[in-house]
């Protein structure tokens, strides 16, 4: 049986599973992953890093790696680790994990995600970001995607949303539906650290973020994607430009999600005119009308 056919069934079996067998189970499975993936792992075709902050379409772009059979797309591996600690941020060996997560790839391309503001997963790494990219390379990753949205408001935007509706994701069949809310423009949480702090303080931090990385990645092999070029009008440029990227021949892919909030800011914020104002003469002004 394909293997990825493999996971789809191994998926529907844990779904019906109850909650405190479902962990144990997905766990069990990735370690005989791990097992069966080792022997031929020594003839894997690579690996790559995917860098972004979140809400930048990082999922629809995966679901579409995932699909070609010479890609084995691991999405966040270190959140998923994260949720099997039950979310304690708990000593980490960066390397000896990341070298078990690749077994499972075989001889595949590898490739994984990593949400890099310093609140996010670095801090379940207890790294910072020049650390994780200096030590990469060490594990085999000698390849790097960025991706960035370039509206900032609307990624932070787009996460709180998905934090009150608990809906972060969509499949291509479902329909969005407008959710309006009252953002607190003085209190905005960002990752897994929790340190609300002024919305416009999350603008410069995003900003610094992909700044940072622009200067780190600046001698080793990266390509940046950005969500407005290459996701937005349509994934599949995004998929095929990783392909070439990874030099793996690109097949036909199925879109499998879809955007969550696709209407304007205005008619998502409630309280629209207070943040106006906030941006007003700022270089994030222009964010309010994309």
């Amino acid at each position: 049986m394909p293997q990825k056919l493999t996971r789809k069934l191994r998926s529907s079996i844990t779904s019906t599973l109850p909650k405190t067998w479902a962990k144990p189970a997905r766990k069990l499975a990735r370690t005989f992953d791990q097992v069966i993936g080792w022997l031929p792992s020594h003839w894997r075709l690579g690996s790559v890093a995917m860098f972004h902050v979140g809400r930048c379409g990082s999922t629809v772009v995966g679901n579409l790696l995932d699909q070609h059979p010479k890609i084995y797309w691991d999405g966040e591996v270190v959140y998923n680790e994260y949720s099997f600690n039950n979310y304690q941020l708990k000593p980490f060996d960066t390397k000896t994990f990341f070298r078990q997560q690749m077994l499972v790839a075989g001889n595949r391309f590898y490739g994984f995600e990593v949400k890099v503001h310093p609140e996010q997963q670095l801090a379940i790494l207890h790294q910072t970001l020049p650390e994780l990219v200096n030590e990469l390379p060490e594990l085999g990753v000698e390849r790097f995607i960025v991706l960035e949205r370039k509206n900032y408001l609307r990624r932070i935007i787009s996460a709180i949303l998905g934090y009150q509706t608990k809906t972060r994701h969509l499949n291509s069949k479902s329909k969005a539906k407008l959710t309006q809310t009252r953002l607190d423009l003085d209190k905005v949480a960002f990752g897994i650290v929790y340190n609300p702090k002024p919305l416009i303080n999350c603008l410069e931090e995003i900003d610094q973020t992909y700044r940072q990385l622009e200067s780190l990645l600046e001698d080793k092999s990266s390509l940046w994607l950005t969500y407005e070029d290459d996701i937005l009008p349509d994934p599949r440029i995004a998929y095929r430009k990783i392909c070439k990227f990874i030099q793996v021949e690109p097949m036909a892919v199925d879109i499998l999600n879809q955007r969550t909030n696709p209407f304007p800011i205005r008619e998502i914020v409630e309280n629209y005119d207070e943040l106006e104002a906030m941006l007003k003469g700022t270089k994030f002004e222009w964010m309010l009308t994309e």
